[in-house]
């Protein structure tokens, strides 16, 4: 009896060892584990950015971040906010490209922060570009036509400044006198109201002014036409003028129709110009035409500003005008 009993205990022992092992779990693999140990060690790191990198465009118009390494993180957010110089912040953003463009909406100085945020920790990290000075979109530069005279000794030509609008208003003007021979009399950069020619001989005479913006690398010429100087009787000469620009956008918005200037004075032998420029500064469209009313239709949609030069030929006095910027669709 007493051996029944106990082949019976170690019968149901068996068993239950049997079960016990049907049960178990599969040992974890060693890569697995490996795994689990290292995200469980970047948890326990310290927050920490790299360095930023980040380049300013060569017309400091736009700034160029590139996404900063993460260390000790392993889930987080990278937010992007610009604030301008007086505090106020202009833009706030979050990103994950691996760069990331601001592009300046009026010109200022501008300082970029990047703030990544652990969102398992709540721990974060700041890095900034520092204070840079940025250039926003810019008008066209424009130019005022030339005014200037002659004294009444007949032995001085007086050049005013011309009126500039438009650009980065960061400007110069170049003032250069020639003789009808060819021959150089003077030159000078100036921000005068108006500046002097004096050659101390008699013959024909003509300033050119030229008026360049240091930022933009746009220029406008124009010039005086030919003066007597040092005679007693000076030729009469009438200046070429031209009217105020015409134009409009066709009622499809694909063209703008522009109405050629009227044009007085001068020589008589004037041509006339038309470029088309789109909103990055590209030349789209150019041609010289002799037509009452032309039209200027682009291939693309987008922005476009059409400038119209009128240059006569025997004196090299020119006049340009635009349209401003006009929104065309293809």
């Amino acid at each position: 009896m007493m051996r029944k009993l106990l082949c019976m205990l170690l019968s149901l022992c068996l068993i239950l060892g049997s079960s016990v092992m049907i049960r178990a779990e599969a040992p974890v693999s060693l890569d697995e584990l490996m795994e689990d140990i290292e995200s469980e060690a970047e948890l326990d790191k310290d927050l920490s950015v790299a360095p930023l990198k980040w380049e300013l465009s060569a017309d400091r118009r736009c700034v160029h971040i590139t996404r900063p390494t993460v260390y000790g993180a392993v889930h987080y957010t990278v937010a992007f906010n610009i604030y301008r110089e007086d505090g106020t912040s202009v833009s706030y953003f979050y990103a994950y490209e691996d760069k990331v463009t601001f592009t300046a909406g009026t010109s200022g100085v501008f300082n970029v922060f990047v703030v990544v945020t652990d969102t398992d920790t709540g721990a974060t990290d700041t890095q900034n570009t520092g204070w840079l000075s940025m250039i926003g979109p810019i008008e066209p530069l424009m130019v005022g036509t030339a005014v200037w005279e002659i004294s009444s000794d007949k032995s001085t030509i007086t050049v005013n400044k011309p009126t500039v609008l438009g650009g980065s208003g960061d400007y110069k003007v170049a003032y250069v006198c020639y003789d009808d021979q060819g021959g150089f009399v003077d030159a000078l950069y100036s921000e005068a109201a108006s500046v002097d020619f004096t050659p101390g001989y008699e013959g024909k005479f003509i300033v050119f002014i030229t008026v360049t913006d240091n930022q933009t690398g746009e220029t406008y010429a124009q010039n005086t036409g030919w003066n007597k100087l040092g005679g007693t009787d000076p030729e009469p000469y009438t200046p070429m003028t031209v009217g105020t620009l015409s134009y409009e956008v066709s009622a499809d918005g694909k063209s703008i129709f522009i109405d050629r200037p009227d044009i007085a004075g001068g020589s008589g032998q004037a041509i006339v110009a038309y470029n088309l420029y789109d909103d990055a500064g590209n030349v789209v469209l150019y041609f010289y035409s002799e037509e009452i009313r032309v039209a200027m239709t682009p291939k693309a949609t987008g922005t476009f500003c059409a400038f119209v030069t009128v240059t006569d030929i025997i004196t090299r006095e020119n006049s340009t005008q635009n349209t401003g910027w006009q929104a065309l669709t293809e």
